[in-house]
């Protein structure tokens, strides 16, 4: 079941009782049959949430480098390094924003000693030769004919975005094409590629797994060749759940509020709830249409809305409600400004001001929400701070 598109997971849970209750009669079944698995050390079922690592804000992490542990990555960095240790290439694949790429590197960052690692990222542009000239840099020449890492070590490669590579005249990806005759290692045909000066010389690579990560095909993603695909194990990285999504920016913003008074505290949740609530109600009430192809939001645009809040600095912010003004202008920048229909404008508005109402019990108008603006752009300092803008003569100038 790792494989399954989201709509797919209860189809298969409901298939997967009948098999399991007559194999393992007490098999605990609250929840999904996805929330559990076995203890190596009792033998017993425990639940996935009691293997969740506890989260500890990073101040001075980039923003999308931060990690909140869920039960989800919890599962996927399991199975990747399951997969890793036993000799295996992953590919992992999932919506855009459902952070594939930061699991995969932060399992990277952590999988041990006897492993090195590097990352490439595919684009349209991506040639089979810049490829062969990254593989060739990366590795160690062992011989004039075999490259593979340092001695004692299996190299990793993050392959990210697979799919993204343009498809020639005839229908191949060449860089796609390349990477499939580097993994078939075991086959003394391919494993490597040719040298591109010395004619008929062939360069086998050793002890070297392969990691990637794609969305599904559209928006200028192809789809992948099944001669490459069968050479990986594919894990999918289901949509993040409502609770998910939550605990991860509940986290982070009321990590980064500690060093705020102590008052600020309570504005974590409503403002992770207002967040959450505008996010899901525009995706549902502003679809894309051929005139306003840009309408896709996706979990970027969101937690671009709490990384706005991360830039300010308590010295910056006199009160609580000079934070609600920060994240109505967050919100706003990423959300509003997409709109291009004054009705669409109207609609955001209109929202907004519901969730005010409900989430944090303020009666504010459109009006105070469009003079509201907060920028970098008034102090000559570097880095400048973040601060509002209440003096719009000096701003202009």
């Amino acid at each position: 079941g790792g494989n399954l598109q989201d709509a797919s997971n209860k189809k298969f849970d409901t298939f997967a009782r009948k098999a399991i209750e007559t194999i393992v009669p007490d098999f605990p079944f609250e929840n999904t049959i996805f929330d559990w698995k076995v203890d190596p050390a009792t033998g017993k079922f425990i639940h996935w949430s009691e293997l969740v690592p506890e989260f500890k804000y990073d101040r001075n992490a980039p923003f999308f480098n931060l990690i909140v542990p869920t039960v989800d990555s919890t599962r996927i960095k399991y199975i990747l390094r399951a997969q890793v240790d036993g000799g295996n290439h992953v590919l992992i694949g999932g919506n855009s924003g459902v952070g594939k790429t930061v699991i995969v590197q932060d399992y990277l960052d952590n999988a041990g000693e006897g492993y090195i690692s590097q990352t490439k990222s595919f684009s349209a542009q991506t040639s089979a030769r810049a490829l062969q000239a990254f593989f060739e840099e990366k590795l160690e020449k062992i011989r004039k004919n075999l490259l593979g890492p340092p001695s004692g070590k299996v190299f990793l490669f993050l392959i990210d975005d697979l799919n993204m590579p343009l498809k020639e005249t005839y229908g191949a990806q060449p860089p796609i094409e390349l990477l499939r005759q580097i993994i078939n290692v075991k086959d003394d045909r391919n494993g490597g590629f040719y040298d591109l000066k010395k004619i008929g010389l062939f360069k086998k690579i050793q002890k070297t797994q392969f990691l990637a990560a794609n969305a599904p095909p559209g928006g200028g993603r192809s789809e992948v060749t099944p001669r490459l695909l069968r050479h990986f194990h594919l894990v999918n990285i289901p949509n993040i759940s409502d609770a998910s999504m939550k605990t991860i920016f509940l986290s982070i913003t009321s990590g980064f509020l500690e060093i705020f008074p102590a008052d600020f505290a309570a504005l974590a949740e409503p403002i992770v709830d207002g967040s959450l609530e505008v996010y899901a109600s525009i995706q549902k009430a502003l679809l894309p249409t051929p005139t306003k192809s840009h309408y896709t939001f996706n979990l970027r645009d969101l937690a671009k809305v709490i990384q706005g809040l991360l830039m300010v600095e308590p010295k910056s912010i006199a009160d609580t409600q000079q934070f609600l003004r920060l994240w109505t202008h967050e919100a706003s920048r990423v959300f509003r400004d997409r709109l291009i229909d004054e009705g669409d404008k109207a609609w955001y508005d209109e929202k907004i001001l519901a969730v005010l109402q409900d989430k944090f019990k303020e009666t504010w108008t459109v009006e105070q929400i469009e003079a509201i603006c907060f920028g970098d752009f008034l102090a000559s300092v570097k880095p400048a701070p973040y601060v509002e803008v209440d003096d719009y003569k000096h701003a202009d100038k």
